[in-house]
């Protein structure tokens, strides 16, 4: 009985603080856009008002193929950035599947992008149970896990905190987390961040304007 009051504080607390980041957002609740087309949207890439001092950082640890993964992107591609755990059945289900259809809008506008949850679940989020439940999502997203120091690190770099909550008795450990989804360069470098209810095109659109943005100010090779 206690831990199913807990479970259900824990959620409404949750969204509340998810809502209302939403709001500061300015954004819609809207998994599902209906939109024949995308732009990208104008960004301010100099200043990102009211977010914290985050300069995110390098990592080093394992995706779900055994491949070393480091913040800077091997193919210079631009990453969506989530810390969550394959068995969350919370903000992370609404956090993974827009980072999955933002991704396919992306595709769409010529901007191949890859979508990567870092585990705050190592225990569970094996190599081999990572295949299974990142592939449910989008077939080029990413879960990346490591020993505690290694993760630890990746944390630190985010400003992410994780925390254990309790055992469910059907659904196993329950952690709170930070939620926000990162967007980064092909370079590692942190350029915005999303509430994890924010609608997938919105992600789109503002992520298609800071990658185009950087692209703009490239140096002529």
């Amino acid at each position: 009985m206690l831990s199913t009051r807990l479970l259900a504080a824990t959620a409404i607390v949750g969204g509340l603080l998810v809502g209302g980041a939403a709001a500061w957002f300015g954004e819609t609740i809207d998994p599902k856009p209906k939109v024949a087309s995308l732009s990208a949207a104008p960004v301010d890439t100099s200043n990102t008002p009211g977010f914290p001092q985050l300069k995110s950082g390098d990592y080093e640890l394992t995706d779900q193929h055994g491949n070393t993964r480091r913040s800077a992107s091997p193919d210079g591609r631009p990453q969506l950035v989530f810390f969550g755990y394959g068995h969350c059945k919370a903000v992370c289900s609404l956090a993974l599947p827009n980072m999955a259809e933002a991704t396919e809008l992306l595709d769409g506008m010529g901007i191949a992008a890859t979508p990567v949850m870092v585990t705050v679940d190592p225990e569970r989020d094996t190599p081999a149970d990572l295949q299974i439940t990142m592939a449910k999502h989008h077939p080029r997203m990413l879960g990346l896990t490591g020993d505690e120091s290694a993760l630890a690190e990746a944390y630190k770099a985010f400003n992410v905190k994780k925390e254990f909550l309790f055992t469910h008795p059907e659904e196993g450990e329950v952690f709170s987390h930070s939620s926000f989804i990162f967007l980064l360069d092909g370079d590692g470098k942190f350029q915005t961040m999303f509430p994890p209810v924010t609608n997938p095109a919105r992600i789109a659109q503002v992520s298609a304007g800071y990658i185009r943005a950087k692209d703009t100010n490239a140096p002529a090779s």
